[in-house]
């Protein structure tokens, strides 16, 4: 699947009001370890109800399986400080915020509280790092708990 919401449940409707926003960047494309920390972040630019996407470049392996497969992950502590400021959603431009078991872990915890992990975003490295807004508009198809989604950005 390309670009998709990880809702984690087939059920789960998302508010109209909630699929246009403002949005924030990190650029963590740069972080040598492939684990992305909240001391990476600029965190004074979080606040409630914004999309905040993080840039890996990683979308630029897409066609390679086996390198796309291996790529960068958000950290457990990234995901739960973002949560507890009650951002809308969180979106990458890989497979996952989490590599392997933790992808699942992550995204049953934002499930859990009502935010998603928005997956596979490409050219984030054409957007600036804040003041865009945001328009997601997934696509809700019967049973499954993935919603194919366009993301348009406006700057």
């Amino acid at each position: 699947m390309g670009t998709h919401i990880d809702v984690m449940n087939p059920d789960v409707v998302i508010e109209n009001e909630r699929l246009i926003g403002e949005g924030i960047k990190f650029d963590v494309s740069h972080i040598p370890n492939k684990v992305i920390k909240l001391k990476d972040l600029d965190l004074s630019l979080v606040k409630e109800g914004i999309y905040v996407f993080f840039q890996t470049n990683w979308d630029q392996y897409f066609e390679d399986e086996e390198k796309y497969n291996n790529h960068p992950e958000i950290s457990i502590e990234v995901i739960k400080y973002l949560v507890d400021k009650n951002v809308n959603m969180i979106g990458i431009d890989t497979l996952g915020l989490g590599v392997s078991k933790n992808h699942g872990i992550i995204d049953k915890y934002l499930g859990d509280h009502k935010m998603y992990a928005i997956e596979n975003l490409c050219n984030l490295k054409n957007i600036p790092n804040k003041n865009f807004k945001v328009y997601c508009l997934p696509m809700k198809i019967e049973g499954l708990d993935g919603y194919p989604a366009r993301i348009l950005v406006e700057f």
